[in-house]
């Protein structure tokens, strides 16, 4: 999912109408990935591309106040953990896969087994929560078995 600089818009009826969600912080940039917390709605999660202030930033009020997380460049996607918000993983276009496990203060590059080529997505297995999935451009799918936090993928 990819939106255009400007308001970050919400729907509060399933997507029936949508309202922009004005932050002046956020104008400007393009958010490149969202995510909501599985057991905490109002805390949204979004990637931005921009020449400045790009990143990975939270919201903990439903969009109206942001905090910056990371200063990741080009974030693909975020995936958050659906019983443990402060274990998130991000993948990025340039810099691999980074791992937090406490909601975003430090964060942990996992690049061994991938290869050296954009990560587009990651994705944690529906129903398994241990094993997470990062989606390469040309290369392929590599699973990481994460019941250890393990530092590298397998294909």
């Amino acid at each position: 999912m990819s939106f255009p600089p400007g308001p970050l818009p919400k729907s509060m009826d399933t997507g029936s109408t949508w309202m922009s969600r004005f932050t002046a912080s956020l104008i400007g940039m393009g958010v490149r990935a969202i995510a909501i917390a599985p057991l905490d709605t109002s805390h949204v999660y979004i990637g931005l591309t921009a020449e400045r202030d790009q990143g990975l930033y939270r919201s903990v009020d439903g969009g109206l106040n942001w905090k910056k997380l990371s200063n990741a460049n080009d974030i693909s996607e975020i995936a958050i953990h659906p019983k443990n918000e402060n274990l998130m993983y991000i993948s990025t276009v340039r810099e691999g896969v980074l791992r937090t496990t406490d909601g975003g203060t430090s964060w942990t590059s996992i690049k061994d087994g991938l290869p050296a080529v954009p990560i587009m997505r990651v994705r944690i297995a529906p129903g398994y929560p241990v094993r997470v999935f990062a989606v390469t451009l040309k290369e392929g799918i590599y699973r990481l078995m994460d019941e250890e936090l393990p530092e590298s993928f397998v294909r």
